[in-house]
């Protein structure tokens, strides 16, 4: 049976995860910055909206079009990676896409 009094558990064990812990606070730091830096906010922002869609989100991009255009998953070129820098938005359904003002593109299913 352990007999040290409370304070000093305390102390020892945060002596010994301090390290851990600020590791841990300055890496959910960097991702809550990065979810707002543009060049990168689209592949912080899609784990989240896989979670949120439970499943591949729909991906929306005004590159190709003044209007917009979504592309579905598993669509030609909506699984590739690289290609996340280009995206505008997630959205879980082709209804809210297309009342965000999207439509659908010839590359989809």
């Amino acid at each position: 049976m352990n007999t040290q009094n409370p304070k000093k558990q305390l102390a020892l064990w945060s002596k010994r995860h301090s390290k851990g812990l600020k590791v841990s606070t300055i890496v959910a730091g960097l991702y809550l910055v990065s979810l707002f830096i543009p060049v990168v906010s689209s592949y912080t922002r899609y784990p989240l909206y896989v979670v949120k869609c439970g499943g591949l989100p729909i991906t929306g991009s005004h590159l190709a079009s003044a209007t917009g255009s979504y592309l579905l998953p598993g669509g030609r070129f909506s699984d590739n990676i690289f290609t996340l820098w280009l995206v505008d938005a997630y959205f879980c359904s082709e209804t809210e896409a297309q009342a965000a003002g999207y439509v659908k593109d010839s590359y989809s299913n």
